[in-house]
């Protein structure tokens, strides 16, 4: 064997061990993650894939209304990002908790907003949910929905009492970030909000 065959085969053995570390390490990190009970994995689908009924059927298996996945979201976030109002609606009557935050500090009204999905947040509202909470970014349902060009959301979220004279860390308002949508139906409803 050659010196140059020799480092080969050295380098080689290197790159496979920093390889091996890597995914030990990765699976140690996975390890330290509490798995999902199956009833919690079982709601989870049921709202991946917008079925209430199997969603009612996880939560009698012993499913907590407040599960979290992976990501730190809850079941109930992740119904009102994928806008599955039925399934929102089935996790409030079992007792979800309408504030919990993830760790963004988004709560599922900021995500229902931010995707324009107003007969979620016309739940969350009515179930109590808080207008005017701020994420880490320091933004509100209000402005995320705003910024998305979402006048339908807006007005719902006006309606329940949001306040369209906060701003965000930048010190924009509402309507100055609907101007990035360029919705006019958006831009126009907040100019008549903060007219008056």
């Amino acid at each position: 064997m050659t010196m140059i065959e020799a480092g080969r085969r050295l380098a080689l053995a290197a790159a496979v061990l920093v390889a091996l570390t890597g995914v030990l390490h990765a699976a140690t990190y996975k390890l330290r993650e509490p798995p999902l009970s199956g009833a919690d994995q079982a709601a989870f689908d049921a709202v991946a894939r917008e079925n209430p009924e199997y969603l009612r059927s996880a939560l009698r298996l012993g499913a907590s209304p407040d599960a979290r996945d992976d990501r730190q979201a809850t079941l109930l976030m992740d119904a009102a990002w994928r806008g599955c109002a039925s399934c929102a609606e089935v996790l409030l009557e079992a007792g979800a908790q309408a504030d919990d935050i993830d760790p963004q500090g988004f709560t599922a009204l900021m995500w229902a907003a931010s995707n324009g999905r107003a007969e979620v947040v016309d739940l969350l509202l009515d179930a109590g949910a808080t207008v005017d909470l701020k994420n880490k970014r320091g933004l509100t349902a209000l402005m995320h929905a705003a910024w998305n060009g979402h006048a339908r959301t807006v007005l719902s979220l006006l309606e329940a009492g949001a306040d369209p004279t906060l701003t965000d860390p930048h010190g924009r308002t509402p309507l100055e970030l609907s101007y990035d949508s360029g919705d006019t139906e958006t831009i126009n409803l907040l100019i008549a909000v903060t007219m008056q």
